[in-house]
């Protein structure tokens, strides 16, 4: 086994597997050739041969049924061509049947039985259609003469059936002899199977019990001294001189345990020190702890203040805002006011200028009275010169120069009041130009106070959102303040775990026996 080891794990495998393979292949390539020549025997007794056995009997038990079969019936009802035709398609249908297998086997096998047999057929099919065609027509002259037609036609059926039926004895033989030949190939290739199976399986296993041995052994001591190594026991000789793989895997465990001794080792030391330090921390972390909760108290009272005091800013910005609104709208209807004033000021100059025309009209009125009070005069002159026939038109005359008159008084009441007019209509176009004017400064200064009024809403909105910013800010601080606070409680913590996982690990580093010394 020794000698084994000599040659790597991955060497001595492969060989008795190959060798495995190649006494498998070649048992199974015996088997295989075996059954592929019984294959190929089959095949070809399958192809050829079968065909032949099939067709010849088929043959013989048509030619039997048409021996069977009385031709000169077809004579003896020549006097009823219905009943002869009937027979005669009888005896022809037979001979069809005989006449197909023959047929069929004679083009892959032109065997002289099977020609000759199909000659005798060939005859006997002539010598009886024309009797039985003759019968079907009605005109055979008499059964003597149909019998004497078909006379030496059933010989012919004989010879053919007696060719066959040695040509199938023949083929009866060669089949036997056949299964004999295929049975004796497959019984020698089992018997050669039966030897060689055994002889391979004497051959194999010492091989593969040795070569299972020379890596199972190797591997139940590298099992035993990791055992020992994982139960702490770090002062284990460990040596092989063999070159396989489980060589080198002893070989690394002898590097792992060194490994180990000087990592154990090192614990040791260090144990000690980590477990001194870690009471430090927590000492330490501690006092910081406290030192951080007060902290974190002082910032979530500024952190309150400055949330009122955001609030505060923020309702102001608020109230700023409305107050800007306010101004826009006052601003808005005051523009609006001015502008009426100043179309009241259009039309008061419109209606001065139809006072002026109502004067104009009024004087051409007053025009026309005069006029028509000097015509009146003139025709009472004129009346009274005619004497009695002009009363009537003196008595005209008089209500015109009446109504002159009182249209000359009314023109100047119309012209009084026009004038009376006219000067109120300029008196309230001055006062609406300089209410107009007066708007104007009042829009001017409303928009002042609007945009002063935005101003002070978007100073104080700013200052609002710096104060946002700043409360954030102070908030954010003092989420970090007490997180820090929750995160220096759990250094603490983590450093009196880490001071009682250092005892256990001096605890756990002293069950490692070390070489003395070490």
């Amino acid at each position: 086994m020794e000698s084994l080891r000599r040659i790597s794990i991955r060497s001595r495998v492969n060989a008795a597997m190959a060798l495995t393979a190649l006494t498998l292949g070649l048992l199974g390539g015996g088997g295989y050739l075996a059954v592929s020549r019984a294959q190929q025997d089959f095949a070809g007794f399958a192809q050829r041969h079968l065909p032949l056995v099939v067709a010849v009997n088929q043959a013989r038990e048509a030619l039997g049924q048409l021996q069977a079969f009385d031709e000169t019936d077809v004579a003896i009802n020549y006097s009823m061509p219905d009943l002869a035709q009937r027979s005669a398609e009888q005896g022809l249908a037979l001979l069809a049947r005989a006449e197909a297998p023959l047929r069929a086997v004679a083009a892959a096998d032109r065997s002289p039985p099977i020609e000759r047999a199909q000659q005798l057929l060939a005859d006997y099919r002539r010598q009886v259609e024309p009797v039985y065609r003759a019968a079907g027509d009605g005109k055979l002259p008499s059964t003597a003469a149909g019998k004497q037609a078909l006379e030496g036609a059933k010989q012919r059926i004989a010879d053919a059936a007696q060719l066959l039926g040695s040509l199938g004895q023949q083929l009866d033989g060669a089949t036997k002899t056949l299964a004999e030949e295929i049975a004796g190939r497959n019984a020698a290739s089992s018997r050669a199977l039966a030897v060689l199976a055994p002889v391979a399986l004497v051959l194999l296993l010492p091989l593969m019990w040795a070569t299972l041995r020379s890596i199972l052994v190797p591997l139940g001591r590298s099992r035993e001294v990791a055992a020992r190594i994982a139960r702490g026991e770090l002062s284990v000789d460990i040596h092989d001189s063999g070159r396989d793989e489980t060589a080198a895997l002893m070989r690394t465990l002898a590097e792992m345990q060194q490994g180990l001794r000087d990592m154990v080792s090192g614990i040791r030391a260090t144990a000690g020190f980590v477990a001194s330090a870690s009471q430090q921390i927590a000492a330490g972390n501690l006092d910081l702890s406290q030192r951080t909760e007060t902290t974190a108290a002082g910032l979530e009272a500024a952190a309150s203040g400055m949330a009122q005091l955001n609030a505060q800013l923020m309702h102001s910005a608020h109230s700023a805002q409305q107050a800007g609104a306010l101004a826009v709208q006052a601003a808005d209807a005051t523009a609006s006011g001015g502008e009426r004033v100043l179309a009241v000021a259009g039309l008061m100059a419109g209606i001065a200028e139809s006072s002026k025309r109502i004067a104009e009209i009024v004087e051409v009125v007053d025009g026309i009275a005069r006029r028509t009070n000097i015509l009146a005069l003139n025709a009472g002159v004129e009346a009274a010169r005619a004497g009695d026939h002009g009363r009537g038109f003196a008595v005209v005359a008089q209500e015109v120069r009446g109504l002159s008159l009182r249209v000359a008084e009314s023109a100047q009441q119309i012209k009084a009041l026009v004038g009376q007019a006219a000067q109120q209509v300029q008196q309230g176009t001055a006062q609406s130009q300089q209410a107009g004017r007066t708007m104007d400064q009042v829009v001017h200064t409303a928009r002042a106070v609007s945009g002063a009024m935005q101003g002070v809403a978007e100073s104080v909105g700013g200052q609002s959102r710096e104060m946002a910013r700043v409360n954030d800010a102070v908030m954010q601080l003092d989420r970090l303040t007490q997180q820090n606070s929750a995160l220096v409680e759990q250094t603490a913590a983590a450093a009196g775990g880490l001071r009682d996982q250092a005892r256990r690990l001096e605890a756990l580093v002293g069950v490692f026996k070390l070489p003395a010394g070490g």
